[in-house]
Formats: C-alpha cells, sequence, structure tokens
C-alpha cells in the first residue's frame, strides 16, 4: 500500500519509499535527493483544469459572504459591539478571502486522492498534536498558509479525518517535528537612519499640529513626497505621513476560550460545515484575542478622529491599526479611495472584488472596468521613454510563487509555478540554441517560493543570474526584456522604451474581458508570447537591432493602445492637477466624479 504524502514536512514521510505526492509543494527543491531516490507518483493540481478554476470563484465568492455576514455577527457579539458589515469586511476581508480560498484548495487536493479510488494510508499525529499555529495578523497568516509545511499538515490532516475516506487509512501516531511557534508571526519593519528621521519629523507635526481633523488622510499613498506636498497645500493641511500608523501591535499569548467551541455558526454543506469548525481555530489574533488591544492603540495615541478622505494604496490589507482606524472612520461617513498600487492588464478573478466592496472610489492605471474605478495617471512613479538604446543583455524578468495557495489564483499559483518555469528553461535553451550569449535571468525574490534562482543556476549554471541590483537598472542595461508576468514589471519596461517582450503560459493567466483584444494586439505584433518558440523565433529575428522592430509603425500603435488602456506615466504636473481635481470633488460631496479624458 502507498503512503499518501500531503506536504514537505519529510520527517513525517522519510522512511516509506512507496509514496504518492499529493502535490509538486511536497517535493522541496532543497530536498531532491530525498524524494526522487523514491518510487512515487505525484497527482495533478485541481486548479489545472481553467473551467474549474472559473466556476470555482463564482462558488466561493458566494461563500465568502455568506460567512463574511455570518462571521461579522458572531464578532460583534465576542466584541460587544454593532459594527456593520462593512466594518468587517475592512478589518478581516482580506484575511477571510484568503483563507476561504485556501481551505477550499487543500480540500480539493484531497478529493483529487480519493478520485483515485486507489487504496492507500498517510500518518497523522496523535490528538494530543492537532492545534495548528495562530496567526497574528492577516500579513502573518498569508506567509503560514502559503509557506509552512506544519500548518498545513495538520490541514490536511483535519481534513482527512473530517472525510474518513475508506480508501484513505489513517495511521495515528506522535510526531516529534511539529512546530509550536511560527517564525511568521514575528514582524519585521526597516529601520534604515533615513526611516527614523523621516518619522521622527512627522510625529513632532502630528503633535505640533494635531487638531483632530483632516481633509484628507493619505496613507502609503506611493505619491511622490512632491506630489504628497502639493496637495497637502492644496487641501490647506499639514504636510504629513502619518507614521503613527507604523506603529506595531503587541500581540498577547492568551488564548480565547471561544476557539475552544466547535462552532461559531454553521453553513448547510460538508465542506462549508467542515470551514466553519476551523474558522474559531485559524482567526488571527488581531480580530479576536486583541482586537480590543488595537482599538484601545487608537484611543491612546493622536490619531485624527475625523477625516473626510481616506486614500492608501496597500496598508488595507496587511497594517491592522490602519484597518481598525479605516473601518471606525468609515462607519461615521469618511469617503475610502483605495489606489492602485500597480498597473498593466487587469486579471478575471480579483480578490472577490474586496477593494471595490471597502471604497468609495477606486483609482487605477487602467480604463475602467467597474463602477467605482476612476482610471487617472499612476500615483507610484514610473520613468518615461528614458531608455538610450544602448543595452546589452536579453534579460529574462522571472517569475516565483508561494508552494502553497493561500488566496484564489489569478495568476500562476502553487505548482503551475512550475508549468511556467518549464516554459522559461524551454526558451533559455532555444535563446541559446541561436548562438546568442547575453542572455541573463533576474529571478523573482521569494524566500518562501519554488527556489527559481537555484533552479535557473543548476540548470545553466550560475553566470546566467543577472548580478544587477535595481530593477529599474537591469531595464537600462538590456537590449531586449522578456517579462514572465502582464503586471507593474512590464508596465515599467515598456514605459521605460526598451524593446519588451511578454511571455507567459496562458492557462496560469487569467485576463479581464476587457483586456483580451490589446493582448491579441500585442500577439499580431510580436510583443506577447504564449509559446518559447514563439518568443524565441521573435528573438531572433530582431535581436541584431531590436530597436528597428520596436519603433515600427505597426508595434507604436499596439504601445500607444497599451498606453491608453492600462495606463501612461505622467508629468508631475499632470499627476498633482487630475488627483487634485479628483481630491476636490469628493471633498465638494459629489457623488458623480467626472475626470476629463487624458
Amino acid at each position: 500500500m502507498k503512503t499518501l504524502v500531503t506536504t514537505a514536512s519529510k520527517d513525517i514521510w522519510r522512511e516509506d519509499n512507496n509514496v504518492i505526492f499529493l502535490g509538486e509543494w511536497c517535493k522541496q527543491y532543497n530536498e531532491k535527493a530525498n524524494w526522487n531516490s523514491k518510487d512515487n507518483d505525484t497527482l495533478p493540481y485541481h486548479w489545472d483544469d481553467k473551467q474549474k478554476l472559473s466556476k470555482d470563484y463564482d462558488y466561493l465568492g458566494d461563500l465568502y459572504e455568506v460567512i463574511l455576514s455570518k462571521l461579522s455577527f458572531k464578532l460583534n457579539e465576542i466584541h460587544d459591539v454593532k459594527f456593520t458589515q462593512r466594518y468587517w469586511r475592512i478589518v478581516l476581508g482580506p484575511w477571510l478571502s484568503s483563507y476561504v480560498a485556501a481551505v477550499w484548495d487543500r480540500w480539493e487536493n484531497i478529493n483529487k486522492a480519493i478520485a483515485m479510488k486507489e487504496p492507500m494510508k498517510t500518518i497523522i499525529p496523535d490528538n494530543s498534536q492537532t492545534t495548528r499555529v495562530v496567526a497574528n495578523n492577516y500579513l502573518s497568516a498569508i506567509r503560514i498558509m502559503a509557506s509552512s509545511d506544519n500548518w498545513n499538515y495538520l490541514l490536511y490532516c483535519s481534513i482527512l479525518r473530517w472525510q474518513n475516506n475508506s480508501n484513505i487509512t489513517l495511521i495515528e501516531k506522535p510526531l516529534d517535528s511539529l512546530e509550536v511557534a511560527s517564525p511568521h508571526n514575528v514582524t519585521k519593519q526597516s529601520k534604515s537612519p533615513l526611516y527614523k528621521i523621516v518619522n521622527l519629523i512627522d510625529f513632532a507635526l502630528n503633535k505640533l499640529w494635531f487638531t483632530g481633523d483632516y481633509q484628507c488622510v493619505h496613507y502609503k499613498s506611493y505619491l511622490s513626497p512632491i506630489s504628497l506636498i502639493k496637495l497637502s497645500l492644496r487641501l490647506r493641511q499639514p504636510i504629513r505621513i502619518f507614521s503613527e500608523f507604523e506603529r506595531e501591535a503587541v500581540y498577547s499569548n492568551v488564548t480565547s476560550d471561544h476557539r475552544n467551541d466547535k462552532f461559531w455558526f454553521r453553513v448547510k454543506g460538508d465542506f462549508e460545515e467542515f470551514l466553519c469548525q476551523q474558522i474559531n481555530k485559524d482567526i488571527p489574533r488581531a480580530y479576536l484575542e486583541d482586537f480590543e488591544n488595537i482599538r484601545n492603540i487608537l484611543k491612546g495615541f493622536n490619531y485624527t478622529s475625523k477625516a473626510k478622505l481616506i486614500m492608501t494604496a496597500n496598508a488595507h490589507y496587511h497594517n491592522e491599526i490602519f484597518k481598525v482606524w479605516t473601518a471606525g472612520m468609515v462607519e461615521q461617513g469618511s469617503r475610502l479611495v483605495i489606489a492602485a498600487h500597480g498597473g498593466a492588464m487587469r486579471v478575471k478573478f480579483d480578490t472577490f472584488g474586496h477593494e471595490e466592496d471597502i471604497s468609495d472610489y477606486k483609482t487605477t492605471w487602467h480604463e475602467p472596468v467597474h463602477t467605482k474605478h476612476i482610471q487617472l495617471s499612476p500615483n507610484k512613479f514610473i520613468s518615461k521613454n528614458i531608455y538610450s538604446g544602448k543595452g546589452e543583455n536579453i534579460t529574462l524578468i522571472g517569475l516565483d510563487t508561494y508552494r502553497y495557495a493561500n488566496r484564489f489564483p489569478t495568476a500562476p499559483i502553487s505548482s503551475t509555478f512550475l508549468v511556467d518555469f518549464r516554459q522559461k528553461v524551454e526558451f533559455i535553451k532555444l535563446v541559446k540554441g541561436i548562438g546568442l550569449k547575453n542572455l541573463v535571468v533576474r529571478p523573482y525574490a521569494n524566500p518562501w517560493g519554488w527556489a527559481s534562482r537555484e533552479r535557473y543556476s543548476d540548470e545553466f549554471g550560475q553566470e546566467i543570474i543577472s548580478n544587477i541590483k535595481s530593477i529599474k537598472e537591469e531595464l537600462l542595461n538590456s537590449k531586449i526584456v522578456i517579462c514572465s508576468y502582464p503586471q507593474s514589471t512590464f508596465s515599467e519596461a515598456m514605459h521605460i522604451g526598451v524593446p519588451t517582450l511578454l511571455m507567459y503560459v496562458e492557462k496560469t493567466w487569467t485576463l479581464h474581458d476587457n483586456f483580451l483584444p490589446l493582448l491579441e494586439e500585442m500577439r499580431r505584433v510580436g510583443i506577447f508570447h504564449a509559446s518559447a518558440e514563439s518568443a524565441a523565433a521573435h528573438i531572433k529575428k530582431i535581436h541584431e537591432d531590436p530597436l528597428k522592430w520596436w519603433n515600427e509603425e505597426d508595434t507604436k500603435t499596439v504601445r500607444s493602445m497599451f498606453d491608453r488602456i492600462c495606463g501612461a506615466p505622467a508629468k508631475d504636473i499632470k499627476i498633482d492637477k487630475e488627483w487634485g481635481e479628483f481630491f476636490t470633488k469628493i471633498l465638494d460631496q459629489s457623488r458623480t466624479i467626472t475626470i476629463e479624458p487624458q
């Protein structure tokens, strides 16, 4: 009988030589000597099926809304408050949407094994070792879900116990290797001298100018310092970065009695009931044990009690103090603007519409695809047409993802990364076969991913890895750039002016329908390639003079189309004018915002 292996917690299955790996995440790259020596099969990933992906998105989106409603009611009861569902959506929506998708992913992986209808055994811990690490907050929860072998192992064990399928024999035994704490619960923030100086100045401004009332709170807005200064002067308020939100919450070691409840609420259905049973075990401390502590932080410091408008580009995900404060301000009538923190081609499946649901307005780089969208010039600085034409390298901008799915997939996720990676390996081999020697790879930095840097080095030698530090310098030092994903780095390469290709496996990316005509035009002129063969053939055709192709009228027309649909950088004076008018109209209580075409 074969042993079913669910994660890379190797000490659990080290002695078994005849195994079935639930997925590629079980086989950590730095342990390949161990798993390569075994007689093993690896099951296909359930989200390799694009039709299933679309169906699951609709199902999980509906389930998320049901769970959010019930969880909001329960947390109001636990904390003796009467907050709206929008309040709780702002505070815990990012975690809950990720958690629902992650638990479904693990559930469906087990169903893949059951569908084999082959007798197998698997090792589970005894009842004294079934408690999973509890995350402090959203950020640590994401890291734990995405990279902790032992957390995922224990979740798989819970699923196996719940389903109790006759094909899979559960063998209980005590295990010595399970973690009791998680390094991801420790927050590490930059403490550079400049960081400390800027925070000190902002702290002094808060003390000297504090009135409890701001027109606008712009926190982590991605607007340039110059734009922030001009905007603050226009709004007649102190120039602030609101560093009080940088304060770290201190999380307790106390465990709430509510975690011992079997169910907080129930939803009909096998998976639904299982999910409901797990939520009180895994909900981060920030929303249960330490929720009141975070609220007390807001009472004990100079946090503004009035804000007509709040704007952020990313703090609405990871900053618990900011989220609780923002939710409270929105309850009192503040308008919330979520700004895009990156740009290019929007994906179809986007966190169940979280940003649109929590905001009054969502600013985007791309053309609007939602009634709350407002297209403005990018708030994040991107250089425009600064490429000198003197770059030498053919540069592949790589991708890496977490081994375990930690949200609904909008791009390569979990083992689908390896499909993307194999395409890139094939491409490099083809380009080297042409005889081009100046090809380098810039791996995506992800310490909890698939070890793509090591994989590229082992495949082609360390010399293929670029040693250039900044992405901007990398792009400027390239004669051709091949980007692996249709997001911010692709936008930056396009706008800097370096000849740029986009290459990815189409089944691993699902773009919003509005961007498909642009994708086809990019394919037609040679900017987009869905196969290694197509991209390598194009490189062979243009490599001697890539700027000639880049500046052909047909290519330039499609580049202009990209600028119009996906957004293009603007001069500071235009950015200041656009954003200033946008905020002024909100502050004037205009419900209908009309921005003049760019």
